[in-house]
């Protein structure tokens, strides 16, 4: 029993340490965003594009994402996908001109689905279920961590393209030390056999558990929709708001951005041990109702607030509240979809969050060209938000793990 708990945990931070590296991946070249626009002469409007290209094509490479997870095997498909982040990282730090990175941009949504898929479908078959929310609030505190490590880069190396460099051989150092630990340890790499064999003794069934697993997601994809207008405010636009409104320099941030980190992780892998502890899939919507409702009031102060410390303070407790609520994101499918069919299901919930991500910063680009600030974009997220929580409270669970999946 302690042999199983601690392989568990010994996977959790496995998948810790890919979502944070390739959150970090992604991520670097938004937190330098006003560095680059003053250095290319280009328009919030045209960087919202060139952020939100990666999740644009993340949408047609997330279905096949999730067909390989199922049929090869996730621990192989996500780290073929943290080195394809990672060289595609490095091929935009030397890119000679902007519409050059955009399309460079559009090579990292190849990649971009690899990795919450592949933490979902490798915690649905290798987690014990009474574990699932709190494995799911560590990996998924990955997207934070990530975050805040692109701000201590960005002010510790000044130059967006060096730091962009320096991302990249982080993230093929960690694919090498992921491939070392998944072979040669307690997560044996030919574990992706199992996923494949699975896979084939699941097939015919399948169809008839498709039907009910897309029954599942469709309010789930709803909600995660406009849930992610939030996130992609605050992975998109946040560092304008640090540097350009309040005035705050990249290496002053670099503290705040830590403490968030931390606080972030704790809130999220204290949300899973709640809702584990509450009661599975209704511990998930209690926990999803009190982190999103914190969130909206939150964006509601800094609307009100705007350009004050208030407002700073503010988005801070939007950050901690938002990580709170969104380990259920991901957890809610390991509670309604067949195990066998997370890949795929997960494969389609990407492709919804990468709608989702495409949309957030350019229409928040927009705002911010219009208006010549992000108050009217936090007024924006504030709504979705509430929309978004509603639709998870309306969700009912149709299908239920077992005690020994």
């Amino acid at each position: 029993m302690a042999g199983k708990e601690f392989r568990d945990y010994f996977l959790m931070i496995i998948c810790l340490g890919a979502t944070s590296i390739g959150s970090l991946l992604i991520l670097v070249f938004n937190t330098y965003a006003p560095r680059i626009m003053e250095e290319l002469g280009i328009s919030p409007t045209l960087m919202g594009f060139a952020i939100g290209a990666s999740a644009f094509f993340s949408v047609f490479s997330s279905l096949l994402i999730g067909y390989l997870i199922d049929k090869i095997g996730a621990i192989k498909v996500l780290f073929y996908g943290l080195v394809g982040l990672s060289l595609s990282t490095y091929l935009v730090s030397i890119a000679s001109d902007f519409y050059t990175i955009i399309g460079l941009r559009l090579l990292i949504g190849l990649f971009f689905p690899v990795l919450w898929p592949s933490c979902a479908k490798l915690v649905s078959l290798y987690v014990s279920v009474e574990r699932t929310g709190v494995a799911s609030g560590i990996y998924d505190a990955g997207s934070l961590v990530g975050l805040s490590a692109s701000f201590v880069v960005a002010g510790v190396i000044s130059d967006w393209r060096t730091g962009l460099a320096f991302t990249s051989i982080t993230g093929i150092l960690y694919s090498i030390l992921y491939y070392i630990l998944t072979k040669y340890t307690i997560v044996s790499y030919s574990s992706a056999k199992l996923d494949a064999l699975e896979y084939k003794y699941n097939e015919r069934s399948y169809s008839r558990e498709l039907k009910l697993s897309i029954s599942n997601v469709i309010l789930p994809s709803i909600g995660f929709f406009l849930t992610l207008q939030t996130w992609g405010l605050l992975i998109s636009w946040i560092s304008l708001f640090f540097v350009n409104e309040m005035k705050l320099e990249y290496s002053s941030l670099i503290t705040y951005m830590v403490l968030l980190a931390f606080a972030g992780t704790i809130a999220e892998v204290f949300a899973g041990l709640l809702s584990d502890r509450i009661g599975g899939f209704t511990g998930r919507k209690i926990v999803i109702s009190i982190g999103q409702s914190i969130a909206v009031a939150g964006l509601f102060t800094a609307y009100t607030y705007y350009g004050s410390r208030e407002a700073l303070y503010s988005i801070i407790v939007v950050f901690v509240a938002y990580r709170f609520a969104s380990m259920t994101f991901w957890a809610i499918l390991n509670d309604t979809i067949p195990r066998y069919a997370v890949g795929k299901i997960g494969g389609l919930y990407s492709a919804i969050a990468g709608i989702s991500l495409t949309v957030a910063p350019i229409i928040n680009g927009y705002l911010i060209e219009v208006t010549h600030s992000l108050r009217i974009g936090f007024l924006y997220t504030a709504l979705t938000l509430l929309l978004s929580t509603l639709a998870y409270l309306f969700l009912k669970q149709h299908y239920r793990r077992g005690a020994g999946e």
